[in-house]
């Protein structure tokens, strides 16, 4: 590793213990530290260490990483170690020192010390070492922090909202609390099945082949599905699939279905389409008798034009053609409105 492999960014980030009791050696690392890290805490002994470590827990003020000599007066480096993992066992702690005699590296890997560096200090070389472990630490607390926000946000929707994933295969590895209510499938009956067991068979094969080349490809597939329930029951959904990745490798790893109940939307939907092709249907047949009835007043015309009764007949049911007519357009413009949505 060389100079280059130092991210300052991140280091900008860190706060740092440094307990040494050698005062011209702490004030030149510590000016040295300043340059890299965030803040740079000095302790000129173990007690001091500790204290100040103590009030940083107390004030909720984070110190990412403990760089400790350890000989030193009131408390050495070991006794301090010893008392930073009893309040902090994942805290990064590292030793300096002039000797590396085995009695003293087998204390400090007795209590679990994360690295040991040999007087003199090269400072870039542990600078490095500084930068792995707790970049280490870090990746590790985000993750858990995202992992955390994920439940804690699948749980608050858990109720509402219907959520299946599955793996590479297709085949569910896991279904929650809304899906199992509605459908009354039980794990058994899901787990390790296809996901696309619970597409209804008015489903068409091309939608759900769609659906899976698309999320494979990596993008998110939207679209509404027709599903069914164990007694038979048939329910409508909303449904995004997701493709979810390996953080290492940038891989597909499984995937997640989220859908959203839209049955009472879609039947009342499917309801007024019948009604509006039922009225055009009527209106139709009204329209077409109206037609008949003209036609036969047209010919009694010709019979007896002159006669006013005729004519005051034949132009009250031109009337109603129209309004036939008139009614028939709304409609017609109505089923076109819907078939377009």
């Amino acid at each position: 590793m060389n100079k280059v492999d130092i991210d300052k960014d991140f280091l900008k980030q860190i706060t740092m213990l440094y307990a040494e009791d050698d005062i011209h050696s702490r004030v030149e690392m510590s000016e040295i530290f300043r340059n890299y890290f965030k803040e740079v805490l000095e302790a000129n002994d173990g007690d001091e260490a500790l204290i100040i470590y103590k009030e940083a827990l107390k004030n909720n003020k984070t110190i990412d990483v403990i760089v400790s000599d350890i000989n030193m007066p009131n408390k050495n480096g070991i006794e301090l170690l010893q008392e930073i993992h009893t309040l902090s066992k994942d805290l990064p702690f590292i030793f300096t020192s002039a000797y590396s005699d085995s009695p003293i590296l087998l204390d400090a890997i007795k209590y679990n010390v994360t690295s040991y560096v040999v007087k003199p200090i090269n400072i870039i070389n542990l600078i490095l070492e500084i930068q792995e472990h707790t970049k280490k630490i870090y990746e590790e607390n985000s993750f858990k922090h995202e992992r955390d926000e994920l439940n804690t946000y699948l749980s608050s929707i858990d109720e509402v909202v219907i959520i299946l994933r599955s793996d590479l295969d297709g085949n569910l590895i896991y279904a929650n609390k809304a899906f199992y209510e509605l459908t009354k499938y039980t794990k058994e009956d899901v787990i390790g099945k296809e996901y696309n067991m619970v597409s209804h068979s008015d489903v068409s094969k091309e939608i759900l082949i769609q659906m899976w080349n698309e999320t494979k490809d990596g993008k998110f597939w939207k679209g509404k599905l027709k599903s069914v329930a164990k007694d038979g029951s048939t329910f409508y959904v909303n449904t995004t699939t997701i493709p979810i990745y390996d953080k290492e490798t940038d891989d597909i790893i499984e995937y997640y279905h989220i859908s959203f109940l839209i049955t009472n939307d879609e039947l009342e939907k499917r309801e007024f389409k019948k009604k509006v092709i039922n009225n055009v249907q009527d209106t139709r047949r009204k329209d077409n008798v109206a037609r008949k009835m003209i036609d036969d007043l047209q010919a009694q015309l010709q019979k007896y034009k002159h006669m006013d009764l005729v004519y005051e007949s034949l132009r009250r049911e031109k009337k109603k053609s129209n309004d036939y007519l008139k009614q028939l357009k709304f409609y017609a413009e109505k089923f076109k409105e819907i078939e377009e949505k």
